[in-house]
């Protein structure tokens, strides 16, 4: 997709700029469910060395994904390109359209046995860079070894909406020194609100602000979770609009209607639909994925 560029920081800078979708999740198989609270996922260290402990906060499940195993490989011979070659326009050599994962979690702990496999057919997918989104300030470092681990890696920095527990007075300086010391992080997130899961909107409010101005300071782009909480981001970014302050950035796993859409595109932010979009009974969504412009959605996968 034409967001990636030659280098981590352009590639955050063009991130909200694209030209063409950014292709969502293809090859990444995601096995048995897992707690977002405690996640139980860090995945800092190759097989066999241990991950750093946690202390288990089980707030809220994520749902069984279906496997990805079966998804026949495209390719027995594709190694792993630069971002900078990701971002050349067509088909590679191998016939196989290049892809970006916009937004992925593989530091969670179920991939611990096969990560290696994953990756495999990732690679084989098409998949030539991946973003992985960052829910609380704890898991950076076990994201940033992955991204040791896997060059073709790239992530965000932030905090979710339903993780505010995990604010602190230090919280903003930590993503801003963690930003600027890895040209590799290339936006601020997952952040934004969620009303559908908890009520705390002042709580929430109180950490989605600081993220947003530090997106806007760094001049990165922003991945944003808002789910039964369009009306009050909406407002949130009329006002951040009349100072000029209102970053680049996606609307992650788009659940909304037509007017809220347009609403978030009007202040320059692309749309991703998940695979809620093929849901029988999504019809809001699916009017949205025939108004969307051409060069303002990505697709990826279902997600919470």
């Amino acid at each position: 997709g034409d967001g990636i560029g030659s280098d981590g920081a352009s590639l955050g800078r063009q991130l909200g700029q694209c030209s063409r979708p950014v292709v969502g999740l293809s090859a990444v198989s995601h096995k048995g469910s897992v707690s977002h609270g405690s996640r139980r996922f860090y995945v800092a260290q190759p097989p066999g060395e241990s991950s750093p402990p946690i202390t288990p906060n089980p707030d809220r499940q994520f749902p069984v994904f279906p496997s990805a195993a079966s998804v026949p490989p495209m390719s027995t011979s594709i190694s792993t390109p630069s971002v900078e070659e990701a971002h050349a326009p067509g088909r590679d050599p191998e016939g196989v359209w290049p892809l970006v994962d916009s937004h992925c979690h593989i530091v969670f702990r179920n991939f611990d046995a096969d990560l290696e496999s994953v990756a495999d057919r990732w690679r084989q997918a098409g998949v030539r860079a991946l973003i992985h989104a960052c829910v609380e300030p704890a898991e950076i470092p076990a994201i940033r070894a992955l991204a040791d681990r896997f060059p073709e890696l790239r992530y965000a920095v932030g905090v979710h909406p339903l993780d505010t527990q995990h604010w602190r007075e230090s919280t903003v300086a930590e993503l801003r020194q963690a930003a600027q010391a890895d040209p590799r992080v290339v936006a601020i997130g997952e952040l934004g609100l969620d009303l559908y899961r908890q009520r705390n909107l002042e709580q929430q409010l109180d950490v989605l602000v600081p993220q947003l101005d530090l997106a806007h300071e760094l001049d990165l782009p922003v991945i944003i979770h808002c789910r039964d909480a369009a009306a009050a981001m909406l407002e949130l970014l009329a006002e951040r609009a009349k100072r000029g302050t209102v970053p680049r950035g996606v609307m992650h796993c788009w659940g909304g209607t037509p007017d809220e859409m347009e609403g978030f595109l009007a202040h320059g932010l692309f749309i991703s639909f998940s695979g809620t979009v093929t849901f029988p009974k999504a019809e809001a969504i699916q009017q949205c994925a025939r108004l969307v412009p051409a060069d303002r959605y990505k697709i990826g996968r279902a997600h919470v």
